[in-house]
């Protein structure tokens, strides 16, 4: 399978990535292709660079979704927010779209960093944090060091 789609899509601007970590192809691609994929939050909000939806085909997991009509998920603000979406026949002139989307995107940054800030608690500052806690431990047990010797 993996050897007939390979041949069925080589060309200069398709590129099938095997390895077992993505983030080098996305962080070299210039942009995303994808129908729903979680992977399109991580790819605007990390890279910040565009995608575009696939919206032909429903993703639907959850059989009482209609129960739910009324709730925005994270995936579907991001698309609305920040994606650009096709369908079958706009696929002739995708690489418009693709130039488009990459033209358009180049002044996403205030837009996608006061995303991340209302949407995300410690986006970054993980390591700070971490860094801050061990810090405050270590001076704790220096603490009880100097008192018991």
């Amino acid at each position: 399978m993996k050897k007939k789609s390979k041949k069925k899509f080589f060309n200069e601007k398709f590129i099938l990535d095997e390895t077992s970590e993505n983030i080098n192809s996305m962080e070299s691609a210039k942009c995303l292709i994808t129908d729903s994929s979680g992977i399109a939050i991580e790819f605007i909000l990390l890279f910040k660079k565009p995608v575009l939806y696939f919206e032909d085909n429903e993703k639907i997991h959850n059989t009482e979704f209609e129960d739910y009509n009324d709730l925005i998920t994270m995936d579907q603000n991001v698309k609305e927010t920040f994606g650009y979406t096709f369908r079958k026949e706009n696929i002739k002139d995708l690489n418009i779209l693709i130039n488009k989307s990459i033209f358009e995107f180049t002044n996403k940054d205030i837009e996608i960093k006061n995303f991340i800030d209302n949407n995300f608690y410690n986006y970054g500052s993980t390591i700070k944090n971490l860094n801050t806690l061990i810090n405050k431990e270590f001076f704790i047990i220096v603490y009880i060091i100097i008192l018991f010797y």
